[in-house]
């Protein structure tokens, strides 16, 4: 993950008998309403259009089994932390490694707080050039800089840290500002759910799957697919100081060896308006309350950030939904 990123995140969760206060899970959450089209064309399959906007219910998890006693996760691979400003931002140089953005934040302002955040996020299999890393995400924080807190899930090409050029499910979570790792290292997996942060999606790409994050009964609790696959116990920072967010992006992102670099965002696609066929993500709803009564509705992005438009783009489809990526500065 990054040093200083796009998004802002939520964490916290209730620990197990690993030593943690144990928790009961959000149930699982309704099907995925975003899917991309099956229709065939001559000689290949038709690009998947934009499905229709859809705010779909969450549910609380069941009380989870623990595989994981001890942190798995990766500190040593790079992340940044996300950027909090809207707008399009440029830079002549910079030092390796160079972050690049294209997504939505939303910041209502005056304090305002919501519970979660959920996203119909398309997972693709970019070129990274050589590059440390492409991928997209969603992510609720509170704070910023180094008062930051946050939890992201998300999808990554990322060989340093899973050993392919295939996306790989990730979880990462951040401190005081401070980034604590991937997929581990305080994150507490859910024995109940087969699949594992870090996973290989290979299998995935191509299709639109629904994550969020919702804060719920002590613990920021992360969702691949309408699975919960496990949780950030608040423990992690401290007593009442992370249960809910002013802060929810959901974006792509590039970490660059080089700058100009010629890896992907996305697909590879530069999307364009009325576009079917470049990166998708879509579908934003806030999650409001902390119990199985909590509402989920759809809720516009406040502000966009491009770091480079003419290398990776962002055209929205609707005040919820939009495609971003492009193929670098190739």
């Amino acid at each position: 993950m990054r040093t200083n990123k796009f998004g802002t995140w939520l964490a916290g969760a209730v620990l197990l008998a690993t030593g943690l206060v144990g928790a009961s899970a959000p149930a699982q959450a309704a099907t995925n309403a975003a899917a991309s089209s099956s229709a065939a064309a001559v000689a290949q399959a038709a690009p998947p259009t934009t499905p229709p906007d859809k705010a779909e219910p969450v549910t609380p998890p069941a009380k989870p089994t623990s595989k994981d006693t001890k942190p798995k996760g990766n500190t040593k691979v790079k992340k940044k932390a996300p950027p909090n400003s809207g707008g399009v931002s440029t830079f002549a140089t910079c030092t390796s490694p160079c972050y690049f953005y294209s997504g939505v934040l939303r910041n209502p302002g005056g304090g305002a707080t919501i519970d979660g955040i959920s996203d119909n996020v398309r997972i693709n299999k970019p070129n990274r050039a050589g590059d440390y890393h492409s991928l997209g995400e969603v992510i609720v924080q509170k704070g910023a800089g180094s008062s930051m807190n946050a939890v992201e899930i998300g999808w990554t090409v990322d060989p340093a840290l899973n050993g392919d050029d295939d996306p790989h499910l990730f979880v990462y979570w951040w401190k005081l500002g401070a980034g604590q790792g991937y997929n581990g290292a305080g994150f507490v997996d859910n024995g109940a759910e087969p699949l594992d942060a870090g996973d290989s999606l290979a299998g995935d790409i191509g299709v639109s799957k629904r994550m969020f994050i919702w804060h719920y009964n002590g613990a920021w609790w992360v969702s691949y697919d309408n699975k919960y696959i496990g949780y950030f116990p608040d423990s992690l920072w401290g007593t009442g100081v992370f249960t809910n967010t002013t802060y929810q992006q959901v974006f792509g992102e590039i970490a660059a060896t080089t700058d100009p670099t010629c890896s992907e965002m996305g697909n590879g696609i530069m999307p364009v308006a009325g576009g079917t066929t470049a990166a998708l993500m879509g579908s934003l709803s806030k999650i409001v309350g902390q119990t199985a009564s909590a509402v989920v509705s759809l809720d516009p992005w406040t502000s966009t950030t491009v770091t480079r438009p003419t290398s990776w783009g962002l055209v929205a489809a609707s005040s919820y939904t939009f495609r971003y990526g492009g193929p670098g500065d190739c």
